[in-house]
């Protein structure tokens, strides 16, 4: 039984280490791109904003979708965990 544990202990491990960079590069990367563009210094507010909303909130929502799926699993695995 420890054996199998351990292996849930390190599924777990995995999913919730890939969840967290899932959300880190879900951030860190369309906030990059935006903030080095031309189009949000010098557009107005609206039509930058529709753009704004394609290139960085919309794969931020979707990183983050994919973190919590990635979360759910790590704790699927860790909810299976048996004391001894």
């Amino acid at each position: 039984m420890s054996a199998r544990n351990e292996q849930l202990k390190i599924k777990a491990n995995y999913w919730n280490g890939l969840a967290i960079a899932c959300a880190a590069a879900g951030i860190v990367v369309p906030a990059l791109a935006a903030y080095g563009s031309d189009e949000i210094w010098n557009a107005t507010v609206f039509p930058v904003l529709s753009k704004l909303a394609y290139r960085t909130i919309l794969p931020m929502l979707i990183a983050f979708f994919f973190s919590y799926v990635f979360h759910s699993l790590a704790d699927s695995c860790a909810s299976r965990i048996k004391d001894d």
